[in-house]
């Protein structure tokens, strides 16, 4: 029997569904059901007010960050292909502000750099906050031309919004991509491609810490898929991390004895 969200039914209808299900299933089922279901229907509801949430965003300050591409439509080479395994999205709005507001540092010491920027959007919104500089790496050709026209365009029109100055796309594969020579940097990963290259990513930074020209490293991992390899990574400590049906993310940061 197919037991449906419950929202969607009258008070009737709940009872009729839920005594049909409860006697042919048993209450421990019934109740996982019910559970289940309404999960299911918070998942659905954020989703669509995040997705609703981009296209204002997207309309209100005439932008292009909310659609989405398919792995199969991007503009790289074919042998890069299989380094890009997700499709293009982008991060949801309020998830982006929540993980950038909650930040207990001092951003003008640091380099925010998005790895797999796509389009842009939390370069925008990471630009509303006084880092050092903001850097975004992306290897699809056409999403980085997006991604500067999106930056142009609400930098010129909101230019009194802006706290860092210094925005920076580059058109670059992030497995080869040299990390600064700074300090202190901030490092934030969309789940934007899988072990293949996030493994040499992250040795790129741990060579940075070894010959001390990076002192503090923290790097935001959302929908933290491969997150093995920052739990094994002598350099680095997991100091957050959320891990629900709503929102998963991690925060690793390195190691006290690498800062000093």
């Amino acid at each position: 029997m197919k037991f449906p969200i419950i929202s969607d039914l009258s008070q009737a209808d709940i009872y009729s569904k839920v005594t049909n299900y409860m006697h042919e299933h048993g209450f421990g089922a019934t109740l996982q059901r019910i559970v289940t279901c309404t999960r299911d229907r918070i998942i659905y509801r954020e989703s669509h007010r995040d997705k609703l949430r981009g296209m204002q965003f997207d309309n209100e300050f005439g932008l292009d960050t909310e659609s989405q591409i398919p792995v199969e439509e991007v503009d790289i080479d074919g042998d890069i292909v299989r380094q890009k395994r997700h499709y293009y999205a982008p991060t949801p709005i309020s998830l982006a502000k929540s993980i950038l507001e909650q930040l207990d540092l001092k951003m003008s010491d640091y380099v925010f750099i998005d790895l797999g920027s796509g389009k842009g959007r939390v370069l925008i919104l990471a630009a509303l906050y006084p880092f050092k500089q903001t850097i975004g790496v992306e290897l699809d050709k056409t999403l980085v031309e997006i991604a500067r026209d999106n930056i142009d365009r609400y930098t010129s029109i909101f230019s009194a919004k802006i706290k860092c100055k210094q925005i920076t796309v580059l058109c670059e594969n992030a497995a080869e991509f040299p990390i600064p020579d700074e300090k202190n940097l901030i490092v934030y990963l969309y789940n934007p491609f899988n072990d293949y290259v996030l493994r040499p990513v992250l040795a790129n930074m741990e060579r940075r810490l070894a010959n001390g020209r990076a002192v503090d490293i923290i790097v935001i991992y959302i929908n933290p898929e491969y997150r093995d390899l920052f739990d094994s990574a002598a350099s680095f400590e997991l100091v957050e991390l959320k891990d629900n049906e709503l929102v998963q993310y991690a925060v690793y940061r390195s190691r006290r004895s690498d800062r000093g």
